[in-house]
């Protein structure tokens, strides 16, 4: 008889750890499998790149001319870097600059996975504004973008340094006319018998070029999309490191997570084969 129960102890102890491989390990591989989880080695963290930049008919806008005046550009990268939690941490990563390196608004979307999986490795960037013509502009992925995983960055593919892709618009630039100075019937009697006085046409442009740059200074303060990406700016090449306690905010927050999926399973496993257990002594006492 202790035989016999020590034989069937053992067979439910082994089906009990079946168990707990398939809900616990499989799971857990199949993660890292995705593009979401860390990968091959536990702790182990697989770099995050850019796969492709495109245009709306699937061509690259890599170091490419006569772009739209206003792309949508479709960014698809080779993990999920649409997770919510990271969302927002992620959208300030990304930045447009002119030549003269000027930084645009720029309108950034997702389509969340839990609406549609297959797209969660993808971002749309597209300007606020319609671009300038016959301009080169540069879009600036900045090295702290982060996959859902938590640990995999796009400084990992890109030394730290971020992905730039440049780009020219189609059309020709606009020339840039200086204006000319224009005297009233007031003007000064020299200049309207011809003489030459240099004083009175010098004062009215340096007052013109004054106004001309408050006013540019004043569209530019007034634009609140325009002063919130500036905010954020992050020059090409540069570094955009978080903060440690950001990092290990991120960090916690997804371990424990983890944590608590692998306790719910570890106690549905225990209850399960405590009620295995229940069923056998009750079976012996009957027998």
């Amino acid at each position: 008889m202790r035989q016999r129960n020590t034989g069937q102890r053992t067979g439910l102890l082994m089906l009990m750890l079946l168990l707990s491989f398939l809900l616990v390990v499989l799971p857990l591989a199949a993660y890292g499998e995705s593009g979401d989880g860390p990968g091959d080695t536990q702790g182990v963290f697989k770099p995050l790149g850019l796969v492709s930049a495109t245009l709306d008919d699937g061509a690259s806008i890599v170091d490419t001319e006569n772009v739209p005046l206003k792309p949508k550009i479709t960014m698809h990268f080779d993990k999920n870097v649409v997770y919510l939690i990271y969302w927002e941490r992620n959208k300030r990563c990304f930045h447009l600059y002119d030549e003269n390196g000027k930084e645009l608004a720029l309108k950034l979307s997702k389509i969340d996975e839990t609406a549609d999986f297959s797209k969660r490795q993808y971002i749309w960037a597209e300007p606020v504004e319609a671009l300038s013509p016959g301009t080169g502009y540069k879009l600036y992925v900045a090295p702290d973008l982060l996959a859902k995983n938590g640990g995999s960055t796009l400084s990992m593919s890109t030394g730290n340094q971020g992905v730039t892709i440049k780009f020219k618009t189609a059309g020709e630039k606009p020339a840039i006319h200086t204006g000319s100075v224009v005297f009233t019937e007031n003007a000064p009697a020299e200049v309207a018998t011809g003489k030459e006085n240099t004083a009175p046409a010098v004062a009215p442009v340096k007052e013109q070029s004054s106004v001309a740059a408050d006013g540019a200074d004043g569209l530019a303060k007034s634009d609140p999309a325009v002063n919130e990406n500036q905010n954020n700016e992050v020059p090409p090449g540069g570094d955009m490191t978080p903060s440690e306690a950001g990092a290990a905010e991120f960090a916690a927050l997804e371990h424990g997570r983890r944590a608590q999926s692998m306790v719910a399973v570890g106690g549905g496993i225990l209850l399960v084969g405590w009620v295995a257990v229940e069923v056998l002594r009750r079976k012996r006492r009957k027998g």
